[in-house]
């Protein structure tokens, strides 16, 4: 069957013995050309579109007519690939940025809380853990230079633990204030003394508790 409806759109459709739609083709004025693949019950399994900007999509729906699986690009070329639970949910997604770098999702089924993992444009990577009400909660990193950290964080997102191996292998850990400043830290510096250190208020050295080289326990603060 073939027809222009009174908004102008072209459209061409595709039937059994039946009457039952097995597809159908359609090119609306404004560009959104597509195609749909129906099951014999006639609800949608397949839609290929095509929008005004250039973004190709490619979806794949459920028995129930619900996308499930989707493909496609934006206008400019950037790829990505998500999938959707049963209530239509985003649950897993997969995408290049503009630059290149590689990212992998996951959400829970509010789509708020979940872990994301991605490769930095200069190298580095990370993987980060969000809590059910979008609140960034943990992450885990590795550096362009190849140093790996960690940070723990409140229920207000602010970084409260922060721990981390330097190129040159020394290794600090942070206990850092709601306000972002380092109460204490732990260090181990190579062929040097690990220590023990007390911040003020304003991050400034109130006290230092270390041991060197030759077993000697040495004490200082301001």
């Amino acid at each position: 069957a073939l027809g222009v409806t009174r908004d102008n759109v072209a459209s061409a459709g595709f039937f059994d013995a039946r009457g039952a739609p097995l597809g159908a083709i359609g090119a609306p004025p404004e560009g959104r050309e597509g195609l749909g693949l129906y099951d014999s019950e006639g609800e949608a399994r397949g839609v290929v579109s095509m929008q005004p900007g250039g973004a190709f999509a490619l979806q794949f729906h459920g028995p129930d007519g619900q996308p499930r699986l989707l493909l496609g690009t934006s206008g400019d070329g950037v790829p990505a690939l998500g999938m959707r639970d049963a209530a239509g949910v985003a649950r897993v997604a997969l995408a290049l940025d503009r630059e290149g770098a590689p990212s992998i999702s996951f959400q829970d089924a509010g789509a708020k809380g979940g872990a994301l993992l991605g490769v930095t444009d200069d190298g580095g990577a990370v993987l980060e853990f969000v809590d059910a009400r979008g609140v960034l909660r943990g992450a885990t990193g590795l550096s362009p230079a190849g140093a790996p950290s960690m940070s723990l964080r409140d229920e207000q997102g602010n970084k409260r633990l922060a721990m981390g191996v330097a190129p040159d292998g020394a290794v600090t850990l942070f206990f850092v204030d709601a306000e972002g400043v380092p109460q204490a830290s732990l260090a181990a510096q190579p062929g040097n003394m690990p220590g023990l250190s007390f911040y003020g208020k304003k991050g400034d050295t109130l006290a230092v508790l270390g041991v060197n080289l030759d077993q000697h326990v040495i004490d200082g603060g301001s």
